[in-house]
């Protein structure tokens, strides 16, 4: 069971995010990118990287080394984001956040490079997975700031790690076992700037069971507290691949 929402905003002239799945009877695979560059450069970056890292991994699925499969798709996706910018002036600069669950039963391999961000929920609990790879964040970890003065601080936007920005891009690479949520929650900065983990999980108990809901009302939310970004959603749960 799969649902995933995107919205320009109220602000953002294009929408530079990108959220898809795979579903095929050995797997299931889960992205969200959210471009960065001018004119439409952000939306190539996204578009482009969701597409390769689907295709190479429907191409080359082995359930023995998947998380070797997820990173090497990502990596050539890395690869031609650079190309394309290198050889095309108007794309000079592009580059994407990558947030994405691969599936395969028993294990989900979750990939991660800037500040989307993965979510769990279980047992009426939430807990983020991803840690966000941005200034900010290292400000934090470096003690030099409070982590609630992250989302109003004037260098919010600038990530660390992308797809697009160097040869080759350092990810995390988490293994989370089926067993350790009921429901992965995938998201844009669009909408953790404006709604919190806890109202995540509060909208969550009041609309479980309708996740076509769930996610217009957290986007909903994320546009009347401002909404200046491109808000994209994508949440997971149910059955198992292995169980088909």
């Amino acid at each position: 069971m799969a649902e995933k929402i995107s919205d320009i905003g109220n602000v953002r002239k294009v929408n530079e995010d990108s959220v898809d799945f795979d579903i095929t009877p050995h797997y299931r695979f889960y992205i969200v990118c959210d471009g960065v560059g001018g004119q439409n450069a952000g939306e190539v970056a996204s578009q482009e990287s969701v597409t390769l890292i689907k295709n190479y991994i429907r191409e080359f699925f082995n359930r023995n080394i998947a998380p070797h499969i997820l990173e090497s798709a990502i990596q050539k996706a890395n690869r031609e984001i650079m190309r394309m910018g290198e050889e095309n002036p108007e794309y000079s600069g592009m580059s994407t956040t990558i947030t994405c669950a691969l599936d395969v039963g028993n294990e989900v391999y979750v990939a991660h490079a800037g500040d989307s961000s993965a979510f769990i929920i279980k047992g009426g609990k939430i807990a983020k997975l991803t840690k966000d790879h941005s200034l900010v964040q290292q400000l934090v970890d470096e003690g030099k700031l409070r982590e609630e003065e992250m989302v109003h601080h004037p260098s919010k936007n600038i990530i660390t790690r992308s797809l697009g920005s160097r040869e080759k891009v350092k990810l995390d690479i988490i293994e989370v076992d089926r067993g350790q949520f009921e429901y992965m929650l995938l998201c844009t900065d669009g909408l953790t700037d404006y709604v919190t983990k806890e109202e995540i999980l509060e909208v969550f108990l009041e609309k479980k069971g309708d996740l076509k809901g769930l996610l217009s009302v957290l986007v909903d939310m994320a546009k009347k507290r401002g909404g200046r970004d491109n808000v994209s959603i994508l949440i997971f749960g149910g059955e198992n691949p292995s169980d088909r």
